[in-house]
């Protein structure tokens, strides 16, 4: 194996043949190998390494960041819907109080039914009949009906069906049944009505 004299390398006098150019070149690649390159495939790896960690550091808090806004979403909607069901129980239970205020109480309601006659004028509405039936009782409340037979005017008795509705407490019409044999506008009536009575 031929010798390569390092003392000559600076002068030029050593790289005169192609086999020698070619030698020194194989002695630095192998050099290179040898200690350069293993090192810095290591530290490749170890930055590729690396890297891969942090990417699958980063998809974690991706997902995580992905789960909670989720959550954070479905908190508010589920917030909304609670508040507005919270809104309809609110309202809900006014207006049960306010049924419940609307039902007459069973001390009361003789003064209750004596309202119907005696908010009327007496030459405007004539009652030939007011008879009151057997309290149907249900869970929460008590229907008493009352049948009444009207002679009046018709714009007085349309007159008195406002007034009813305007009573403080609760009434509903539960038939009606207008004749007239009369060309003056006297008509004879037959209603039932509904009193809700409370328990």
């Amino acid at each position: 194996m031929p010798k390569i004299d390092f003392k000559n390398l600076s002068g030029g006098k050593l790289l005169k043949s192609k086999r020698e150019i070619y030698l020194l070149s194989i002695f630095l690649l192998i050099i290179f190998f040898r200690l350069i390159f293993p090192q810095d495939i290591k530290r490749l790896k170890s930055i590729r390494d690396e890297n891969l960690k942090q990417q699958e550091e980063l998809n974690r808090k991706k997902t995580e960041f992905f789960s909670v806004e989720g959550l954070l979403k479905d908190k508010e909607r589920y917030e909304e819907e609670y508040n507005q069901m919270l809104n309809t129980a609110e309202t809900l239970d006014k207006e049960i109080a306010r049924l419940k205020n609307a039902l007459v109480d069973k001390e009361n309601l003789t003064e209750v039914l004596n309202q119907f006659t005696t908010t009327v004028n007496p030459e405007e509405i004539e009652f030939s009949l007011i008879t009151m039936g057997p309290m149907v009782e249900y869970e929460n409340y008590n229907e008493l009906p009352v049948k009444m037979k009207i002679n009046a005017n018709y714009l007085h008795f349309l007159d008195y069906i406002r007034r009813l509705e305007t009573l403080p407490f609760l009434t509903e019409i539960k038939k009606l049944h207008i004749s007239s044999l009369e060309h003056n506008g006297t008509v004879n009536v037959e209603t039932e009505l509904a009193v809700y009575v409370g328990k």
